[in-house]
């Protein structure tokens, strides 16, 4: 995350954790990710996947959750960023995290 609001990522793509569309080929260096229109306010990795928050306050992830990491009901691999509808728009996130195996 930059202060231009953008997200880059670099690293492992194999699981689409890097959010590169379907490029499946690890990134040696910095690649923005293509969100459109879209801002990021806070943005964080971990185990196969990352999730962000954007400036409109709606979550957002990408990469591979096989047990509901992704917060996305009956999908395991998001190859771009896919919002997470699951949550109330008047919830108000602060911050997100990531570990190997949670969000």
């Amino acid at each position: 995350l930059v202060m231009c609001a953008h997200v880059f990522s670099w690293g492992r793509q194999k699981e689409s954790q890097c959010g590169l569309r379907e490029d499946k080929s690890d990134q040696s260096w910095p690649k923005k990710i293509d969100s459109g229109p879209l801002l990021f306010k806070q943005a964080e990795a971990g185990g196969l996947r990352t999730i962000a928050i954007s400036n409109d306050n709606k979550l957002y992830c990408w990469g591979t959750g096989h047990c509901g990491e992704l917060g996305i009901p009956y999908q395991e691999c998001a190859f771009t960023i896919t919002p997470i509808d699951v949550v109330p728009e008047d919830v108000f996130w602060k911050s997100v995290s990531c570990g190997y195996q949670f969000t």
